[in-house]
């Protein structure tokens, strides 16, 4: 279950700031654990629209700052990690009977949310008369509390059991993304012709 707010607001044309939330359930962890809040920020400021770009650099069509600081959390996990949980094994080779319960995870009541937290800028621009545009984007990813299966010592006598853990942490970074688009006019029909190139992620 989940929880979503966003609001949004420009002012002046020219100075964007968005900020939103989400409260996010889920039944997996003992309670205390199931609900977080995981909050988000985002900022833009568009240069192309003060007056000193207006006036002195006509040729930029539009030109936008942008960076923005969110956290999220992983649902993807097992559901039933904060259990403890036994298996049949067949040990009597004779009748083929289930004759022994086995120990696979012992479950962690301390469990919680994996969380990422993500850190983003990037630009926007256009420029002659929109013939040229695009946009880049940098970020960097802080992935924290990463839930791990880890194997149960042998001296427990549970030799294949395992159990999880908040033991985890990543962190990565690169770009986001880089796009351009190049349009011209070709021919006598004035028709446009369009060279893009995309670099995702």
């Amino acid at each position: 279950m989940s929880y979503f707010l966003r609001v949004d607001y420009l002012y002046a044309k020219k100075y964007s700031i968005g900020v939103s939330g989400r409260y996010d359930g889920i039944s997996s962890f003992k309670k205390g654990n199931q609900w977080a809040t995981f909050p988000a920020i985002s900022l833009g400021w568009t240069i192309s629209e003060e007056d000193m770009i207006k006036y002195n650099f006509p040729f930029i069509n539009h030109l936008k700052l942008r960076g923005s600081i969110g956290q999220t959390g992983n649902q993807n996990i097992d559901k039933e990690a904060f259990f403890t949980k036994f298996s049949s094994s067949n040990n009597n080779r004779y009748s083929g009977l289930n004759s022994a319960r086995r120990l696979d995870r012992i479950g962690n009541p301390d469990l919680t949310w994996e969380k990422t937290t993500t850190y983003d800028a990037g630009f926007d621009y256009a420029f002659f008369l929109n013939r040229i545009n695009g946009s880049f984007a940098y970020f960097y990813r802080d992935i924290s509390d990463m839930m791990l299966s880890v194997p149960v010592g042998l001296s427990t006598g549970a030799s294949n059991a395992n159990i999880y853990f908040n033991a985890g942490k990543m962190k990565n970074h690169g770009l986001n993304s880089i796009s351009l688009l190049l349009t011209w006019i070709t021919g006598q029909l004035n028709s446009p012709g369009q060279l893009k190139l995309i670099l995702p992620k």
